[in-house]
């Protein structure tokens, strides 16, 4: 099964980069970025992704990769 990331290019723009290249580099998953998610606002409240088509929100950049990991079932290494 493949697995889609969506993320709105407006979402904390330029500190988002790495988090969607690790998740880019995941076997199974699909990166998209479309400029409306229909989460209107939300792109300059909290960093997010849609993940196989439901939101995940983060407080913190750092917090977003762990959380799609987590949605998709797969652990994240702390290294």
């Amino acid at each position: 099964m493949t697995h889609v990331v969506k993320f709105c290019p407006n979402n904390f723009t330029g500190e988002l980069g790495e988090t969607k290249q690790r998740v880019r580099e995941c076997d199974d998953t699909e990166v998209v970025e479309r400029l409306c998610l229909n989460y209107c606002g939300q792109c300059i409240v909290q960093p997010f992704a849609i993940v196989n088509g439901k939101g995940v929100f983060c407080d913190q950049v750092d917090e977003l990769y762990p959380a799609i990991m987590n949605r998709l079932g797969q652990t994240v290494s702390t290294q």
